[in-house]
């Protein structure tokens, strides 16, 4: 049990006592957060980066960054292409683990479209208020997105010009040569005896 100095009397009073025993002086805030010298607690002194949080958006979006709030908003606001692109990918990516129960085999089938847009339009906000995720400034961030989104843009492209490859070679690779050049290619690989 630490004890401080009563500023009135001078006598030592447990840091729990609500006031002095011999003269009555209240105890206050401050009488309790005196110098470790006198015996009373020390309190360090805030980190001069850290800024009060209270439960306002703003106040919350300041605390991640020290750029401008109105620009963090400003960038949280915007549709995010690699969050539409990926959804589960991205999410697992970002911080935002709730994407993973895509995977659930149906339920993921059906929601996925859903979710696309919803991280479409939420994305960099569910990013950048990500508890698993610390962004240095909104520049950061801004650049890790836009590589989210050109990989997503990739991701779909390739497989965009395989179904197109796919599909032109059904129309115009007749169902007759199809069948031969499967049939000689079992001939060849497993019947080769004949």
């Amino acid at each position: 049990m630490a004890l401080i100095i009563c500023p009135a009397c001078g006598n030592s009073v447990s840091e729990r006592a609500p006031s002095c025993p011999r003269c009555g002086e209240p105890m206050s805030a401050e009488s309790r957060l005196s110098s470790p010298a006198e015996g009373g607690n020390h309190t360090p002194e805030p980190d001069k980066d850290y800024q009060f949080v209270d439960f306002d958006r703003k106040n919350y979006l300041r605390k991640k960054s020290n750029d401008d709030p109105e620009e963090v908003e400003r960038a949280v606001r915007k549709w995010n292409w690699g969050a539409f692109f990926l959804t589960w990918i991205w999410g697992a990516g970002n911080g935002v683990y709730a994407t993973l129960l895509l995977l659930i085999p149906v339920l993921g089938w059906i929601a996925t479209p859903i979710v696309a847009i919803v991280l479409g339009t939420k994305g960099n906000r569910l990013a950048w208020e990500s508890k698993d995720k610390e962004w240095d400034n909104i520049n950061e961030f801004r650049r890790v997105q836009r590589f989210w989104a050109m990989g997503g843009a990739a991701v779909w492209a390739v497989l965009l010009l395989a179904v197109l490859i796919l599909v032109l070679a059904v129309v115009f690779i007749s169902p007759t040569e199809a069948g031969e050049m499967i049939e000689g290619y079992v001939r060849k690989r497993y019947f080769w005896f004949l």
